[in-house]
Order: structure tokens, then C-alpha cells, then sequence
């Protein structure tokens, strides 16, 4: 909240025998920032197939506070049935559908196909979000837009996460780009949004927790520069964002609707880039947030022998 996010879908790992404990000090957590638009997602971070007990505290974690089905098949032994399972749960429940997709440099490796199938299959159009998708930066650009197409059609967000992927991409023998064709799916039609993933941590050892600092990276990674691209750019940690999590967060400023803002301050000569002003302050359902007021310097103490 201090770098100015208003809302979030927070991914809570249910794989543990405790994870329905954690999943209630999260709620317990948020409690402590009222105002603060939070979605919880029942995380399958290491696969279901095998894992006895997942596909149950999925269950129970959407009986209780989670909202939204959260899938990873790349890491389950079957993914290809952990993509209609976590697809089926969502149909079944009436819930968002978020999976982590395609994390790497390989475009052979890529489940992109049979999940937006299974997205089809069981009616989640205008529901589903894949969340990385760095594997279309490896693919050729007429596959990559023919792949964005079919995302289109089948009604499929996309979230790219330079923050982790450049993090965790680029290490084979051909490296890639490393964050997703964010200028591909748009010209084809998919939502794009921005986030980061996690925060300091062996995924993502590098991150402030600032949206705007995730869309000057993303500018620099996916050829970003234009000032129609610049504002897209905000676009993607504002409006779309909201609208895949169906955020109250209004993309601009009503009467009568929650006074959510940031600003930073402007550019100079000297600062002429909109991504180098430095963040001055938000306020989020009306509660300001400023940034941690800097000790006033000392003189350093002189030595003397």
C-alpha cells in the first residue's frame, strides 16, 4: 500500500497439511488494512496428481475465504490433468481461474495449448488468467501472435512478471528475452496486466514492491517506448488489473467514489523520464500513505589520533 497498490489477488500455497492455518493468517493479516481489496487464490504451487489432500484444502479453502482457483501444471507430474482439474473446480464453483503458465525459455515445453482448451471446455471465457506466459518470448513472432489470437478468443488475461521471470530466465543455452510478448498479445487483443510475484525472496531476490518500478522494467524488456505504449503501460498496473479482478477501485476519479490515488513527483531537465520520479505519497479508500520520512544527516565524527 505504501508504493500505491490499492488491490491485489494474493496467491496462498495450499500444498502443506497447515495451509488452511495460513490461509487464516493471511484473512487475519488483512483485517489490519481496512480498505485494502484483497483476493484470496487456493494455490496449487506443487501439483495436485500424487499430492494427497491438495484437491480436498482446495475445496475447503473455497468454502471459506478463498475466492478464486489457482493452478500451476508445469510443476504437476500430469499437467495436463491438473489443468482440468483446477479448471473443472473453478466451473464448478463459479470462480476465477489463475494459473502460473509456461515459466521458461522452451516454446516445446509450452502447456499454453491444452490450458486455453481446457479453459473452452469448461466455460471459464472472460474468467481465466495466466500469469507469466514467458515462453511466447521464445517463440518466433508468427507463432506468438498466432498463440495471442488464440488467448483472444478464448477470453484468457495475461499477467506478465518481470521481476521474477527476467529473474529466473535466460540461463539455458539460447537465453530468451525472458518476459512475455506483452507488445504481441495487445496487438491481438489480450489483456495485459502488470505485477510482481514475490518480493525478496530465491524467485525474486530484486524487488521493490512499487507497480510503477514492474512497468519500467517491463518497458526496457518488451521494447516499450512509444507514449502510446508508456500509457498502456500504466494502463496495465491500473485498469486492466481492476478489471481482471474485478476491483471497486475506480480507473479514474467519481464523486462519491473511494478517494484511491499516488503521485510522484514530476519530471525536471534533469529527470525528463516519467519512470524516474520518485513516488511522494498515496491514498488508498481515503487513508494517506507517505514514504518513510529519511534521518536528517549528521557531520561525521572527525578522527583524530
Amino acid at each position: 500500500m505504501d508504493g500505491g497498490t490499492a488491490a491485489a489477488r494474493i496467491h496462498v500455497e495450499i500444498d502443506a497439511p497447515d495451509a488452511l492455518d495460513v490461509l487464516a493468517a493471511h484473512v487475519e493479516a488483512l483485517a489490519h488494512v481496512p480498505g485494502f481489496e484483497a483476493q484470496l487464490v487456493a494455490f496449487a504451487q506443487n501439483g495436485i496428481t500424487g499430492e494427497p489432500g491438495v484437491l480436498s484444502r482446495m475445496r475447503a479453502a473455497l468454502d471459506g475465504p478463498a475466492q478464486v482457483v489457482g493452478g500451476c501444471p508445469y510443476t504437476d507430474r500430469d499437467p495436463l490433468r491438473h489443468l482440468d482439474t483446477v479448471a473443472g473446480l473453478a466451473a464448478e464453483r463459479g470462480a476465477p481461474l489463475d494459473l502460473h503458465i509456461d515459466l521458461g525459455d522452451d516454446p516445446a515445453e509450452s502447456l499454453l495449448g491444452p490450458a486455453i482448451e481446457a479453459v473452452a471446455r469448461h466455460g471459464l471465457s472472460g474468467r481465466a488468467t495466466f500469469g507469466h506466459v514467458s515462453t511466447l518470448a521464445a517463440m518466433p513472432r508468427r507463432q506468438a501472435a498466432d498463440t495471442a489470437r488464440l488467448l483472444r478468443d478464448a477470453g484468457i488475461a495475461v499477467v506478465a512478471i518481470p521481476t521474477t521471470d527476467l529473474w529466473l530466465s535466460g540461463r539455458g543455452d539460447v537465453p530468451s528475452r525472458g518476459v512475455t510478448r506483452m507488445a504481441v498479445l495487445r496487438a491481438n487483443g489480450v489483456d495485459v496486466a502488470l505485477a510482481s510475484n514475490n518480493h525478496v525472496n530465491a524467485f525474486t531476490p530484486i524487488s521493490p514492491a512499487s507497480l510503477l518500478h514492474v512497468a519500467q522494467l517491463a518497458s526496457v524488456a518488451c521494447h516499450l517506448g512509444s507514449p502510446e505504449e508508456q500509457r498502456a503501460l500504466l494502463d496495465a498496473v491500473t485498469r486492466v488489473p481492476a478489471r481482471i479482478v474485478g476491483s471497486a477501485v475506480p480507473d479514474a476519479p467519481r464523486i462519491g467514489a473511494p478517494a484511491t490515488s499516488c503521485w510522484w513527483t514530476r519530471p525536471t531537465r534533469s529527470r525528463p523520464s516519467g519512470w524516474r520520479r520518485r513516488w511522494r505519497g498515496s491514498v488508498v479508500r481515503g487513508k494517506l500513505h507517505e514514504p518513510a520520512r529519511r534521518r536528517p544527516r549528521t557531520e561525521p565524527e572527525r578522527w583524530t589520533r
